[in-house]
């Protein structure tokens, strides 16, 4: 069942200032005397003013919000040349970065151990390409990987090419020559082991 009074304030205050000027016009023909009407008339007038109220303390806060917002990006402007400037400065120690409550950065990047690439799969193409991919398995941007193959009955690997990339286009190959292919990563920090072999025409 609906409520008759409007759920919101606005609306609340419509329907009781109508509602109490109509009975005090009349009181006596809805049952009521002007006593009965009154602090309905009084507790309209108060929430008329509680509104009033309301959207001016809503005024003001979003004012002061503004200012506070337009106070800290000034600060920020302020800061943040300050502190590059310091942070670009070789005789500021670490040890007067974190007095001051500065971040203290490694500047000397560490080395990166190269992962061994995993699920190397090789697709022979009719026009003689043998399309290699494989996955990175976690490598950094930039990891080089060292694309190896043994062809037909060949005992030893030999380079074919090295990439950035995990997929490889290895053309001039013949239909029916098995080929063995395997990958390995290389960063400054070394080499990885190979990866899994995978190859094309293997009987």
């Amino acid at each position: 069942m609906n409520d008759y009074l409007p759920r919101k304030d606005a609306d609340a205050l419509t329907f009781v200032t109508t509602l109490a000027a109509t009975l005090a016009a009349n009181p006596a023909s809805y049952g009521l005397t002007a006593n009965d009407v009154t602090p309905l008339t009084n507790k309209a007038n108060e929430l008329g003013q509680a509104l009033q109220d309301v959207d001016a303390l809503k005024s003001a806060a979003s004012a002061g919000v503004a200012h506070k917002e337009d106070i800290r990006a000034a600060l920020e402007s302020l800061v943040r040349p300050l502190v590059a400037q310091i942070q670009a400065n070789p005789a500021v120690t670490a040890q007067l970065k974190t007095q001051a409550g500065l971040p203290v950065y490694d500047t000397t990047p560490s080395a990166t151990a190269p992962q061994v690439p995993t699920d190397l799969v090789v697709q022979p193409q009719a026009n003689g390409v043998h399309v290699l991919s494989w996955n990175r398995n976690g490598n950094l941007p930039g990891t080089q990987f060292i694309i190896e193959a043994k062809t037909g009955t060949a005992t030893e690997f030999v380079r074919v090419d090295v990439i950035t990339a995990t997929s490889y286009e290895h053309p001039g190959q013949k239909a029916g020559v098995p080929v063995v292919y395997r990958v390995r990563a290389r960063r400054s920090s070394g080499e990885s082991g190979n990866s899994n072999e995978a190859g094309a025409y293997l009987s």
